[in-house]
């Protein structure tokens, strides 16, 4: 999603998703249900979000994927030792 005020600033939040398989307790007929994965894992930047426009399910998506974020890239970080990026990416996942 995107928003654009011309000749002003715009801001658009991107990610690149892979569609796949979900099991689910409604399957019905042997009919796959699918579901999308993330590939692309960046932090989406809090400070351009203004909360009071955003609802419980909205908030709650952001805090579960900035925790996925940070639990999946911040294991990469530490296995190489890159602290320092670490620290900036659990200060850009905590919870808005």
């Amino acid at each position: 999603p995107g928003f654009y005020s011309d000749n002003k600033f715009g801001i658009r939040i991107e990610n690149c998703i892979v569609v796949v398989k979900q099991k689910s307790k409604y399957a019905f007929y042997d009919q796959d249900w699918l579901t999308f994965d993330q590939l692309t894992l960046v932090p989406i930047q809090a400070k351009m979000i203004d909360k009071t426009l955003l609802n419980e399910n909205e908030i709650s998506y952001i805090n579960e994927y900035h925790r996925n974020v940070l639990r999946i890239v911040g294991e990469e970080l530490r296995k190489q030792s890159k602290h320092d990026v670490y620290n900036w990416l659990e200060i850009n996942t905590k919870n808005i």
